[in-house]
């Protein structure tokens, strides 16, 4: 059975895993109760940081947090990001859902995992 850290202890924990990817934490909401974390607002980087924010990072990010102790559930909602299936394996920036006329999305990196959506049934016109 794991132990469960008081409240302000996994606050400080979760915070913590995002200071160290570098995230800036004042656009973010951190809600602690009873075994759930939910974080919201917008997840981007500290202004001057090159490095980009990718979907594995995000990944572990919220495998981390997981991985409080008494900490079971764990959602997010932010105004940039998306969680594209069920399981939470696949976050996707929001910026690179945008397509373009060719259906291929603009600003994609390679190591993007993105919904497949229906076919547009109008003709092209």
């Amino acid at each position: 059975m794991q132990k469960t850290l008081p409240r302000v202890e996994v606050y400080r924990q979760a915070r913590m895993i995002f200071v160290r990817q570098l995230i800036d934490i004042g656009r973010l909401s951190i809600n602690v109760a009873a075994h759930h974390i939910h974080v919201k607002g917008r997840l981007d980087r500290l202004p001057g940081v090159s490095a980009p924010l990718t979907p594995a990072c995000v990944h572990e990010m919220f495998a981390a947090i997981g991985r409080i102790p008494g900490i079971s559930r764990v959602n997010g909602e932010f105004e940039n990001w998306k969680l594209v299936d069920e399981a939470g394996q696949v976050w996707v920036d929001t910026f690179a859902t945008q397509t373009s006329t060719s259906g291929v999305p603009v600003g994609a990196a390679n190591t993007y995992v993105f919904q497949k959506l229906p076919p547009d049934p109008s003709p092209p016109g």
